[in-house]
């Protein structure tokens, strides 16, 4: 209320063409002073997502999120993203539902890792 928050973005994407200097990454400064924050890099790239592999289902969610996996899985595991990049939720061993009670409305990343693999999708929490 009253403050804002400064974003900043340094370092190189590829540091082995500048002579291995520090990799890209984004802080935060915050109204109230002290040290930068790291922000959490997320990866939100399309690269290894396929649609038709997982089906979040009811999208918006209240309560609950089912995980539905187009095959067979041995390890499934994940986390919640909000839309700042910040981790909200962690999980291990995903089998078909994610409590999602605690969050708030709004939307939101499913980054998953299927057997080793990674995979986004975005869902909404809507509570009204």
């Amino acid at each position: 209320q009253g403050k804002a928050l400064t974003v900043v973005a340094s370092g190189f994407l590829n540091p082995a063409n500048n002579s291995e200097g520090p990799a890209f990454g984004l802080w935060v400064a915050l109204p109230t002073g002290g040290d930068l924050v790291a922000l959490p890099l997320v990866p939100l790239s399309t690269e290894n997502f396929s649609a038709s592999q997982i089906s979040l289902y009811p999208n918006p969610a209240s309560n609950e999120l089912n995980v539905a996996l187009s095959n067979p899985a041995q390890n499934v595991s994940g986390r919640i993203i909000d839309i700042s990049g910040r981790e909200v939720s962690n999980y291990r061993n995903i089998t078909e539902k994610i409590n999602v009670s605690g969050l708030a409305n709004g939307m939101y990343i499913l980054d998953l890792t299927i057997d080793g693999k990674s995979y986004q999708q975005k869902f909404l929490i809507n509570k009204n």
